[in-house]
């Protein structure tokens, strides 16, 4: 009966009525029973959790290899030196499908909430009220009539280029010999001096309407993109004009290989700054999709604005008023670099993710792929490759290609010319942009960009250490420390210094040099 009740009872000694355990003739083998169980329960929780182990590591295997099939064809995108665009959506949009990224995601969310209640309270406990201040970013964004001016008139300068180039198409045609010659050339001359006038209208309308930096910057990122656009339709369908006149048959009509008017319209609008007839197309739009990206935007936007508010304006808002030292800017660069960085991630993420997603979706234009993973880079030269794709593919068909076709023979094997090249124009248009800005010429990217980055690409080429990606993100932090740190500078002492710009050339001379409020160099 004993025996039968242990073994109902999975081994274990029954108890007795009086509450003792067994029989106490024989302890010993009670007790080695329950470390046999004991022994028993820890196989079974050890291969329990192994199998949990196994089931996670397999979920995670699948994401990642359903990931990496999107990705399979993201440094295949080349035929024959040319861009071939096939649909395909973003790196994160891929990532993202995972749960393990969705939680990054939902970190830099909870951060951005963080941050909002943290300048509530502050407030309140100041105040004694809430005070929502936005004064700041409502001030980056004034005259936002004169934006939406500048940016019809622009765009209807671009859209004039169709019908113009037409005209010359018209006109080459009826020449012959000598006259095709000179219909080039003076042609030609017209194009470039209609960049020129691209290229100082808008910069003279920021400048004379004081438009501040946020306002400004929309411009000017305009006037780069379609000045781009402009370019690359030309550059396209120009060789075309060129082949008919070689080639043409008769009864053959010229206009039969050019593009239509709404082909290059689309081209003006989907985000690519290169010129195709077709493009891949989705079959419909996803407006809430569109949506979600717009409402990234908006976030990311207040992101920054928390960000500059909270790490930024406190620290150099009285620069010019107050003496800076070496100790005092040593560090202002290290308390920048986690802000500026957070700020360079967020760019990142609501320009060429959510914006160009967003826009991608709504013209139906189905290659998204306008980045690629950059963050997991061991070497600079694939950093600037990845970055931003959409930019480098432009670089490389109309800047590297066509330099590479006029050196000379003995130098095209050497690919240095060229890379130097986009690397020179690449810097200046950047520099560019950030001084036509804030209204001062401080070529400290120009310096980083076109200097230490270049030097960078010699220093990590074929690196395949990971140690090399961590250099590249400490590097990411300083740089970007050093960039926010040193416009901060400039922008605030020309703001507060008592010496006003007097002559254009105030422009070209840093006002943190100059500035009276910097005596201290201790």
């Amino acid at each position: 009966m004993s025996a039968t009740s242990e073994s109902v009872n999975g081994g274990v000694p029954s108890s007795r009525s009086d509450g003792s355990i067994g029989s106490s003739e024989s302890p010993e083998v009670d007790l080695s029973s329950l470390e046999f169980r004991l022994q028993q329960f820890r196989k079974h929780t050890v291969d329990t959790v192994n199998e949990e182990l196994k089931d996670v590591t397999k979920d995670m295997l699948n994401e990642v290899s359903r990931t990496m099939k999107g990705l399979t064809s993201v440094d295949n995108d080349r035929a024959h030196g040319q861009k071939v665009f096939r649909a395909r959506d973003s790196v994160l949009t891929y990532l993202l499908q995972s749960t393990h990224i969705q939680t990054l995601y939902n970190i830099f969310v909870a951060i951005l909430i963080i941050f909002a209640v943290n300048t509530v309270i502050s407030d309140y406990l100041e105040h004694g009220r809430l005070v929502l201040n936005f004064s700041m970013l409502l001030w980056a964004f004034e005259q936002m009539p004169i934006v939406i001016t500048t940016w019809i008139v622009m765009k209807s300068t671009t859209l004039a280029v169709y019908p113009l180039f037409l005209g010359y198409v018209d006109i080459r045609g009826s020449a012959r010999g000598t006259n095709r010659r000179l219909v080039d050339g003076a042609y030609l001359s017209g194009y470039i001096f209609f960049l020129g006038v691209f290229l100082v209208g808008p910069v003279f309308i920021i400048a004379r309407n004081q438009i501040p930096p946020g306002s400004a910057l929309i411009i000017l990122c305009e006037q780069v993109r379609m000045i781009m656009k402009i370019h690359s339709f030309i550059r396209e369908t120009v060789p075309r004009v060129l082949m008919f006149s070689r080639e043409s048959k008769a009864n053959a009509n010229v206009h039969d290989v050019l593009p239509g008017f709404s082909q290059y319209l689309y081209f003006l609008f989907c985000p690519t700054l290169l010129y195709r007839d077709n493009y891949p197309r989705t079959e419909h739009t996803r407006w809430t999709y569109v949506i979600s990206n717009m409402g990234q935007v908006a976030g990311c936007l207040l992101y920054v604005y928390y960000i500059f508010v909270r790490f930024c304006v406190p620290v150099f808002s009285e620069t010019g008023r107050q003496p800076w030292n070496t100790r005092t800017f040593i560090l202002g660069v290290m308390n920048c670099m986690l802000p500026s960085t957070m700020v360079f991630v967020l760019g990142f993420f609501s320009i060429l993710h959510s914006w160009l997603n967003a826009f991608a979706e709504m013209m139906g234009f189905a290659d998204r792929m306008f980045y690629k993973d950059w963050w997991n880079c061991r070497s600079w030269a694939d950093y600037y490759r990845k970055w931003n794709v959409v930019v480098h593919d432009w670089l490389h068909a109309y800047v590297y290609n066509d330099v590479q076709m006029c050196v000379p023979e003995t130098y095209k094997k050497n690919r240095l010319v060229a890379m130097f090249t986009v690397f020179i124009v690449s810097a200046f248009v950047h520099e560019y942009i950030i001084a036509a800005t804030f209204g001062f010429f401080f070529p400290v990217l120009l310096l980083m960009f076109g200097g230490i980055g270049v030097s960078f690409v010699f220093l990590t080429h074929q690196r395949q250490s990971r140690i090399w990606n961590i250099f590249m993100w400490v590097m990411l932090f300083f740089g970007n420390g050093l960039l926010m740190c040193l416009y901060s500078i400039e922008f605030y002492s020309r703001q507060n210094c008592a010496d006003k710009m007097e002559t254009w050339l105030d422009i070209l001379i840093p006002n943190m040099l100059t500035c009276d409020s910097w005596p201290d160099v201790s």
